[in-house]
C-alpha cells in the first residue's frame, strides 16, 4: 500500500524554513487540484501512490530600502520518503543542484542556506536532485520535466481586518497546477487559473493580532518512478507580502 503525502506537511516544512531563512537574511493515480474553501488539512491535496516527495522551493519577498524597492529571491528543497505506515524514511545524502540538504532528527530533508550563500540554491532553469538511497529508499537522480510555474506580484490591502471578508489577488500566474493561498498558516488551495482569494470574516476570527505575512503558491508536480518506488518531483514558487492583522 502506497502512502498518501500530505502536501501540507510539506508546505510547513517549506515555509518554516523560509520564515527562518528571511529572518537570518493501490493504482497510481494523477494528483487532482482541490477548489474546496475549507481551511481545514483535508481541504490541502494529498498526493497519492507516493514513496517519496522532493520539493524545489523558489521564493521572492519584495523589501523597500532607502535606495527603493527590490526582491529578495531565496532558493531552498525539502524532500521526505516514506514507507507504508506513513513514518520519514533515511534516504543517505540527498542534494539538490549540488547542494546538500540536513537530514532532520525525524529524517525529513530540508536545505539550509549557508553564510556565503545567504540566498540559498540558485536555480537558473535547472532542477536536478540526486538521492544516495538507504534502506527501502533507493538511489536515484533526477529532474521534473517542467520548470517553476511564473508568478507575478501580490495585492491587497496592507491591513487584515479579522472582523470582515479579506481578499487578494496574484498576477501572471501560469504554469502551475494549483495555487495554495497561506495568511499565517490559514490555508486555502485554488486552482491554477484562481489567481483572487477570499477569506472570510469568520475564518480570520481564529488568526491572532499582529504582524503577518499573505503568500501565493504556484506549484506543479509529476511523478516519475525509480526501482519500482514513485517518487513526486513539485516545483513552487513563493510570493509573499507583509501585513498587519487586526
Amino acid at each position: 500500500m502506497k502512502a498518501r503525502i500530505s502536501f501540507l506537511t510539506l508546505f510547513f516544512l517549506a515555509s518554516s524554513l523560509v520564515f527562518t531563512s528571511c529572518d537570518d537574511d493501490d493504482d497510481k493515480e494523477e494528483p487532482t487540484p482541490s477548489t474546496t474553501t475549507d481551511t481545514t488539512p483535508d481541504g490541502i491535496p494529498n498526493i497519492p501512490g507516493a514513496d517519496g516527495a522532493i520539493i524545489a522551493i523558489e521564493t521572492v519577498t519584495p523589501t523597500d530600502t532607502p535606495l527603493g524597492p527590490f526582491e529578495i529571491v531565496l532558493g531552498t528543497g525539502v524532500a521526505v520518503f516514506y514507507d507504508t505506515n506513513l513514518v520519514f524514511q533515511n534516504a543517505g545524502n540527498v542534494s539538490l543542484n549540488g547542494n546538500d540538504l540536513t537530514r532532520n532528527s525525524n529524517n525529513s530533508y530540508i536545505y539550509i542556506p549557508t553564510a556565503t550563500e545567504i540566498y540559498g540554491i540558485e536555480f537558473n532553469g535547472t532542477v536536478d536532485w540526486a538521492v544516495e538511497g538507504s534502506g527501502d529508499v533507493p538511489g536515484f537522480s533526477g529532474s521534473p520535466s517542467f520548470d517553476f510555474p511564473s508568478i507575478g506580484t501580490l495585492s491587497g490591502d496592507n491591513t487584515v481586518d479579522r472582523s470582515q471578508d479579506y481578499s487578494y489577488s496574484v498576477s501572471g500566474v501560469s504554469g502551475a497546477d494549483s495555487i495554495i493561498y497561506n495568511i499565517n498558516g490559514l490555508i486555502k488551495t485554488q486552482t491554477g487559473n484562481e489567481t483572487t482569494v477570499t477569506f472570510t470574516a469568520d475564518e480570520l476570527s481564529s488568526l491572532a493580532s499582529g504582524a503577518g505575512v499573505i503568500q501565493a503558491t504556484p506549484y506543479r508536480m509529476e511523478s516519475q518512478d525509480f526501482s519500482g518506488k514513485t517518487i513526486y518531483f513539485v516545483n513552487e514558487k513563493v510570493v509573499t507580502m507583509s501585513v498587519t492583522i487586526q
